[in-house]
């Protein structure tokens, strides 16, 4: 009877693992202990710019890129000059380098993991590219395998000293995708900076599904050996 208990629990806990949603943090959730991966982009070109904003640029085993019909350089120091109010605001961001798609792109960047695996946890530093008054809407897609997961905005400021936090955790997508709409403000202006991960180690969900089915399935065999075992 306990067997029977378990198998049905397990078989029970594949359709929640199934539809688990991503939880969304807009402060930093990841202890710098427990990192598996952190892209600083201080591995950037010394001449400011990063022009293979289409080619993914790798650092800490996290993949950036930008997706875009017409894709500009990326400009990489725009902390340089935050004084001005650029990018992270007088809080800056971390480091020498940052990542902002310069020049109104119309498209958005995708963060993945190099190795192609899920994200367990994610977040990463936000700010304004820009300096002009009023807030904008930082729009965000969590994808797996092709598939949209979970999409949603939050709201940053601009021609602001505040700086930003966008993360995601619990797993079950490869992709992040991350723009501020063209269509709300008339440009990009989306700075992020200091991408971290950890929990490297979580599974699809398909795929732990398939291991509870398993073990679901096991549990039943034992049943019926035992089941027959007393007759």
């Amino acid at each position: 009877m306990i067997i029977r208990t378990l198998s049905f629990c397990l078989l029970v806990s594949i359709s929640f693992i199934a539809q688990a949603t991503p939880v969304v943090y807009t402060y930093d959730f990841i202890l710098d202990s427990s990192r598996s991966g952190f892209n600083g982009f201080e591995n950037a070109p010394v001449n400011a710019w990063y022009f293979g904003g289409t080619s993914p640029y790798v650092e800490g085993g996290i993949s950036v890129s930008q997706v875009a019909d017409s894709p500009k350089q990326i400009w990489m120091t725009c902390g340089a000059i935050k004084a001005n109010g650029y990018c992270f605001g007088t809080a800056g961001h971390d480091g020498n380098y940052s990542w902002y798609p310069n020049g109104g792109d119309d498209g958005y960047t995708k963060i993945t993991r190099a190795d192609g695996l899920d994200f367990g946890n994610v977040g990463f530093v936000t700010g304004n590219g820009y300096t002009f008054s009023g807030s904008a809407y930082l729009h965000y897609v969590l994808v797996e395998n092709g598939l949209t997961v979970l999409e949603g905005q939050i709201l940053i400021a601009k021609n602001s000293p505040a700086r930003g936090y966008l993360g995601f955790g619990g797993g079950g997508f490869d992709e992040v995708l991350v723009s501020e709409p063209i269509a709300i403000v008339g440009t990009n202006v989306l700075a992020i900076d200091s991408i971290e991960m950890s929990n490297l180690s979580v599974p699809e969900p398909q795929t732990l599904a398939l291991l509870l089915a398993g073990l679901g399935l096991m549990g039943r065999m034992a049943t019926t050996r035992k089941r027959e075992a007393t007759q």
